[in-house]
């Protein structure tokens, strides 16, 4: 099939020798902040969900209907609980392999960052920008997180990528891999990724058709030229090729968990947890404006270098490639925006394209230090660096201060932090904004490490089902499933920890007293307070505490505790 170009905006680069050693730092540089000390922090919130998911697939062999404690669970597609098992080794699921998804996704996200500022720009825009992101706090912490969010977003720019490549040649394998990696990644976080790229590809070309026609006549015969050049890359034949696959690929892994099960249950969750949610959100109701609180939290500690970018930006000539990453940015903005259903990090996809965006800026000033960029840079990094030492100030406060938990490593963070910082706005008055800027990006390489590696393990002492989970497992590690029971629902999170066969859930006192009689040495998790109340009043008896965790609480905020029955 010829090859026709769809858009010219987009020229393909040579790859030189010095591009490849780049991509290898990158990569070297994102595995080791996102990969590194996976083990350090417990499982938190959800992401008990998909450890213990994950774990009972293995367990009863059955792949196609998740549950927890044996109940059956559809909240999110199979694919996202999938992405789990290559990764646990010998059967077991663990907080590594939990994790290893959203970090080899988070990678891969960093990785595309680079190849596209590169294609649109050149490798020092790629450089700058994929550092960005990976020194972004909160890309970072969700790349490290047992969640499908960094899935949705490499799946999203990979499709991007895709359409930059298939918009110069016209090639039919480009278009078929967005399609194909649309409809794959539809089953790792519903629908939701291929809706905002396609949402976001149809603002831009929108806003690029209006751009040229105020260039040129606002004709009738002009808005068909232009608008087939901007959507020819599905009115094509070759765009006809990528939707058939696309549906075809999307249809069967639809429909293979039903014919599995005989369930419509799979497909249900599609419709309810994305589009009826979109439309008619049931929870996760925050008002129309909570991005712009998030999107500026989310790219920290860069959102002030953002928000000059987007000045500057505003005040300069755009280029078509720079068109392409500000109009997709706000694509993705507004589709979060017009959703009915928020949270914060339902806007992590935005996080590549503000990087890209700063990353631009930032290049040309380093490349046109003399001329313009000199004062925007220096008070930027002047502001950023002083941040960073009240920062460096507070760690070394803290690690004195014996109401707080400290690390001695703290100590040596906070006067690195301090003496970086200065040694940087030093570089930036002898006019070395290129050295300023690396540097700058290393301090915060650094810093980061040392939070997800150390910094976490000491905040796990206030906040973990960790202790608790692996005490009762070692104290009931003799005891027979059966003999074992859990009151008023459950935390995933202790059920993985806890690593048992499904346990059998009570719900009232009727079921205490019914587990009593089956079971004359039987053993009870649950909410301390209510327990202890219930022998208190007398309504049950022969229960006596063993142990329970005064810091550690499931969901609902209760304390948790193990009890015997009949003793």
């Amino acid at each position: 099939m010829k090859k026709d170009a769809i858009n010219t905006n987009f020229p393909e680069k040579k790859w030189l020798p010095l591009d490849w050693l780049y991509l290898a730092g990158i990569i070297f540089a994102s595995a080791l902040l996102t990969m590194s000390g996976l083990s350090v922090r417990s499982l938190w919130g959800s992401e008990g969900r998909w450890a213990e998911i994950a774990r009972e697939m293995l367990f009863s062999g059955n792949y196609f209907l998740p549950t927890i404690n044996g109940c059956l669970y559809f909240d999110k597609p199979l694919l996202s609980y999938w992405a789990i098992i290559p990764f646990s080794i010998n059967g077991t699921v663990t907080e590594v392999s939990a994790r290893m998804p959203g970090a080899m996704a988070g990678i891969g996200a960093i990785v595309i960052t680079f190849i596209i500022g590169r294609r649109l720009f050149e490798s020092r825009t790629g450089i700058i920008s994929s550092a960005l992101l990976l020194t972004s706090a909160m890309f970072v912490f969700w790349s490290r997180t047992a969640s499908a969010e960094t899935i949705n977003v490499f799946a999203i720019w990979l499709s991007f990528l895709f359409f930059i490549c298939g918009a110069n040649s016209g090639s039919t394998l480009y278009v078929v891999l967005l399609f194909s990696v649309s409809a794959v990644s539809s089953f790792c976080k519903g629908p939701v990724a291929p809706a905002v790229v396609f949402f976001s590809i149809t603002f831009y070309s929108i806003f690029e058709t209006i751009l040229e026609l105020r260039q040129n006549k606002f004709t009738l015969s002009e808005l068909k030229k232009v608008f087939f050049s901007k959507f020819r890359w599905i009115l094509s034949l070759q765009g006809l090729a990528g939707v058939l696959t696309g549906i075809v690929i999307f249809i069967t892994l639809l429909l293979l968990p039903v014919i599995t099960t005989g369930s419509w249950s799979s497909a249900e969750l599609m419709w309810k947890e994305n589009v009826q949610r979109f439309f008619q959100p049931f929870d996760h109701i925050e008002p129309f404006y909570i991005y712009f609180k998030y999107v500026p939290v989310f790219f920290a500690p860069w959102t002030l270098f953002l928000i000059v970018s987007l000045f500057c930006l505003s005040g300069s000539s755009r280029k078509p490639a720079e068109h392409f990453v500000l109009f997709i940015a706000l694509g993705i903005f507004v589709f979060f925006t017009i959703s009915g259903s928020r949270r914060s990090y339902y806007i992590l996809p935005i996080l590549p394209g503000l990087a890209l965006l700063t990353g631009k800026t930032i290049s040309d000033w380093i490349g046109h230090f003399e001329q313009y960029g000199e004062r925007a840079l220096k008070w930027s990094m002047t502001l950023v660096c002083s941040i960073f030492i009240l920062g460096g100030i507070c760690l070394i406060y803290a690690f004195f201060d014996t109401r707080i938990p400290s690390h001695p490593s703290q100590l040596a963070i906070g006067v690195l932090v301090i003496i970086s910082c200065i040694y940087t706005m030093m570089l930036f008055k002898r006019k070395m904004g290129a050295k300023g800027i690396l540097f700058l990006i290393s301090i915060v390489f650094i810093i980061e490490l040392w939070i997800f590696n150390v910094g976490m393990a000491v905040a796990e002492q206030k906040r973990t089902l960790r202790p608790f989970a692996t005490k009762t497992a070692e104290y009931l590690k003799d005891v027979s499933d059966e003999r074992i029971s859990i009151y008023q629902g459950y935390d995933s999170i202790f059920i993985f920890y806890l690593n048992r066969k499904p346990l059998k859930m009570l719900s009232s006192v009727e079921d205490i007293r019914s587990f009593q009689k089956m079971h004359k040495n039987g053993f009870l998790i649950g909410n301390l307070t209510l327990i202890n109340k219930f022998m208190e009043s007398g309504e049950v008896k022969g229960i006596s505490l063993i142990y329970a965790e005064k810091e550690v609480t499931n969901k609902h905020g209760d304390n948790l505790a193990l009890f015997s029955l009949n003793k």
